[in-house]
């Protein structure tokens, strides 16, 4: 079908059937044949990194509030069972430490986790405490890891202080953007399937792996994979998987 080899990653695990950014949602995804899957991080008042996609935590725990107020000792009892999908399902299922990631990934360690820094968190932390932060504890995986991120400063210093690969995360695709992609060349690209150009358009090639979100279906991301993409991140890994051996 195509020269290149088509991976798929869990988008904050397997959120179709499990809270997002927790342990039996990442579980799930790699037992179901994900290659990789991907978290996002938020840091606690006291600079403890957690698994978050929000700043605020009224989406997955109900709760008012954003992250940044709470210590890790308070936020961590408190749960990230996102009610409004799932009702009491899931209750309690804590919000989880990065810390509590690494056990999980030697589990699978042919697994890639691609570990999102969230803009927004470098308003009460520093950039440079956020990357020394993941050294450590990702110290024990760190041959599993990419940093991945939208802000490309907080990827060059950690190619700077770190020999990890990094993920640029695009806010668009264009000539700009692309340009800038090639003087900088991270390990991937990552990009929203709704900002590429039109199919059967090539995507622009580098030294880096294209990584496209959120594709549920198959026969897309067969499309996607004959334009170039190594990396296709999806909601439902689950589905998506089952469908492509069909």
């Amino acid at each position: 079908m195509t020269a290149f080899t088509l991976n798929i990653a869990g988008h904050r695990g397997l959120p179709q059937d499990y809270p997002e950014n927790t342990l039996v949602s990442l579980e799930a995804a790699l037992a179901a044949g994900a290659q990789g899957v991907e978290i996002d991080i938020q840091f606690t008042k006291d600079g403890e990194p957690v698994l978050l996609h929000d700043l605020t935590l009224k989406r997955v725990t109900g709760l008012s509030g954003d992250v940044s107020i709470f210590e890790f000792s308070l936020l961590g009892k408190m749960s990230a069972h996102e009610p409004a999908r799932f009702g009491s399902r899931f209750l309690p299922t804590p919000i989880e430490s990065l810390r509590n990631v690494a056990p999980l990934m030697r589990l699978y360690p042919q697994a890639t986790l691609f570990v999102e820094l969230k803009a927004e968190s470098f308003a009460h932390i520093s950039r440079q405490q956020a990357v020394a932060t993941l050294a450590t504890v990702l110290a024990p995986i760190a041959d599993q890891c990419v940093i991945i991120s939208y802000d490309i400063a907080v990827l060059r210093l950690a190619r700077e202080l770190l020999d990890w690969p990094v993920g640029w995360v695009l806010h668009q695709y264009n000539d700009v953007t692309l340009a800038l992609a090639k003087e900088f060349q991270p390990e991937y690209l990552i990009c929203n399937s709704t900002k590429l150009p039109p199919a059967p358009t090539a995507l622009c090639l580098g030294l880096w792996q294209w990584f496209i979100y959120d594709i549920t279906d198959a026969k897309e991301a067969k499309q996607l994979a004959a334009r170039g993409v190594s990396w296709i991140e999806s909601w439902d890994v689950a589905a998506l998987i089952k469908n492509l051996k069909k």
